[in-house]
């Protein structure tokens, strides 16, 4: 059962995510007129120095009339200090009805936040809301994306008794095995790997496939490493029949232990596929080792708690290099248009569009010889073009957006191409503010939750409960709201914000005295971040957490 405090945190995510934020009575308090018997007095004795609205007159007062006290308290500040040189003029009765004045007027929070309302920008989407929101939006059209990650840890791991990850039909199934590795660290010597029993593996030769799911941490470059006497090869969020992997070391010269890189830039708090393929033929020795060295971390092995075994898709992850979002208020907030944004969006457009184009057939749920293929692709596009832009396409920007698109192009590869480009440069898919009506609907809530939940697009399910009117009613949206908790985007939004409250950047380039701290080093930062994140994560989200 989950317990009260854990539903009230998230409640109150809930109802910031829709902006729901309780006022004060005063903040509904009216402007005090000028028939108010401490305006009187105010004009008369205190706006030469202070101005009409307390903003200040330059060389008499400087610091404007703002303030947290309370109206007994500013009377007796008013009666001790003011006017200047002649506070005996503005006391009792009177020093309290210039405080009442002042207080309504413009001194007190709730008057201010009164006489300057907040405006409502129009924005853009920030870094991390783009490269979530292409993510999901390629994501969407994969069977089982977004399915909730399995409490297993480890690898699914295949062993073989050749060297070409087979087994022999005649060894009647004793030359393999399957079994979870909770991590890929081995030093199998001149031997062999540890076999149950029944099984026989020549030792000359043998093979290894580990899969399953790996599960990042933070936003950024990955860097992959292993270390082996033998041939190697590793996919991590690539399909195993493309020409790219991660590292390919399959070539394995002396039998003498290396190390293999490879890079790959992966959104955090995801899981992504991942695959190691390894084999020993005719060598002396066999060892092998996976390590990863994550955003703000060192090499080490990956941890156990880093490894499923399960399946996913490969998700697209946007590469192409942005602008920092603009952070002058203190939050990240996508209000800063330059050139060079402009310029990544453009770029990061055409890396999509490359992407769908050579997976089209796959994202539309069709092949080549499929007789319907032009029609699943035409359906593909429509709802491709919906979600990014959140909401059902009108007539007119069906006809602009999709219809057109296949009227030109040599190929249909091409034509899905440029509506892609199209899309996504689009201000209805970068500006998620957007609405083609002042009046809010259910697409706009779904809109909403989605970036303020899961720094992204709706999903599929959230798109369909905004089709069929499900997001209405504030019972619906609860519901609905605490369904998306659920999801791992919401933790790493969660994440995102202790990591801006606690400053974690300013931690980055930490050094001490090695004289006085001998031992403090990057493994042991690297490990404090890691330990104060499972912290967090526990304090936050365990069933019985507790916040009083």
């Amino acid at each position: 059962m989950k317990s009260k405090s854990l539903n009230a945190l998230r409640l109150a995510m809930l109802v910031a995510c829709l902006g729901g934020f309780a006022l004060s009575a005063n903040a509904d308090t009216p402007h005090p007129g000028p028939d108010h018997p401490g305006a009187k007095i105010y004009q008369k004795l205190c706006v030469d120095c202070h101005a009409e609205n307390g903003e200040g007159v330059d060389g008499k007062a400087d610091d404007p009339l703002y303030g947290n006290r309370d109206i007994p308290s500013l009377a007796g500040r008013i009666e001790r200090t003011m006017p200047e040189d002649h506070e005996d003029l503005c006391v009792g009765e009177d020093a309290r009805a210039v405080a009442e004045y002042i207080y309504d007027a413009f001194y007190s929070v709730e008057a201010r936040a009164r006489n300057t309302p907040a405006r409502i920008d129009l924005t853009r989407l920030t870094v991390p809301q783009y490269r979530n929101s292409l993510a999901d939006l390629i994501g969407n059209f994969r069977g089982g994306y977004g399915n909730p990650v399995p409490k297993e840890r480890g690898l699914n791991a295949h062993y073989y008794g050749s060297r070409n990850h087979s087994a022999k039909k005649e060894n009647n199934g004793k030359d393999k095995f399957e079994q979870v590795d909770s991590t890929l660290r081995f030093d199998f010597g001149e031997g062999t790997p540890k076999l149950p029993e029944g099984k026989e593996f020549p030792k000359e030769e043998f093979s290894i496939r580990w899969d399953g799911m790996i599960l990042t941490e933070e936003t950024g470059d990955y860097e992959f490493v292993i270390r082996t006497r033998n041939g190697v090869m590793l996919w991590v969020n690539e399909r195993e029949d493309q020409e790219s992997k991660t590292i390919d070391g399959w070539v394995a010269p002396n039998n003498e232990k290396r190390e293999i890189s490879g890079k790959t830039f992966l959104l955090g708090r995801r899981a992504y596929p991942i695959r190691l393929d390894f084999f020993k033929y005719k060598e002396k020795a066999a060892a092998v080792e996976l390590l990863w060295k994550p955003p703000h971390g060192t090499l080490e092995p990956v941890p156990t708690r880093n490894l499923v075994p399960g399946w996913c898709h490969e998700s697209f992850v946007v590469s192409t290099p942005f602008p920092a979002d603009d952070r002058s208020v203190g939050y990240e907030r996508g209000t800063a248009v330059s050139r060079a944004w402009l310029d990544a969006v453009t770029a990061g457009a055409i890396e999509a569009a490359d992407y769908v184009g050579d997976h089209l057939d796959q994202l539309a749920g069709t092949k080549q010889d499929d007789p319907k293929r032009e029609e699943k692709i035409r359906n593909f596009a429509r709802r491709f073009t919906e979600i990014a832009f959140r909401r059902p396409l009108s007539a007119e920007e069906q006809a602009h957006f999709v219809d057109q698109r296949f009227e030109q192009g040599k190929s249909t590869e091409q034509r899905i191409r440029r509506l892609v480009l199209l899309t996504l440069t689009s201000p209805r898919f970068l500006y998620p503010g957007y609405s083609p009506s002042e009046e809010v609907d259910d697409f706009d809530v779904a809109s909403r939750l989605a970036l303020a939940l899961w720094d992204s697009l709706p999903d599929q399910r959230l798109f369909e409960q905004a089709r069929k009117g499900e997001l209405s009613q504030p019972q619906q949206i609860e519901s609905t709201a605490r369904r998306m908790l659920d999801d791992a985007r919401s933790r790493a939004k969660m994440r995102g914000f202790f990591h801006h409250w606690l400053e974690l950047d300013r931690a980055n380039d930490l050094d001490k005295d090695s004289k006085v701290f001998s031992e403090f080093n990057e493994t042991v930062l690297a490990d404090l971040r890691s330990s104060l994140f499972l912290f967090l994560d526990d304090i936050v989200w365990s069933e019985k957490s507790d916040y009083r």
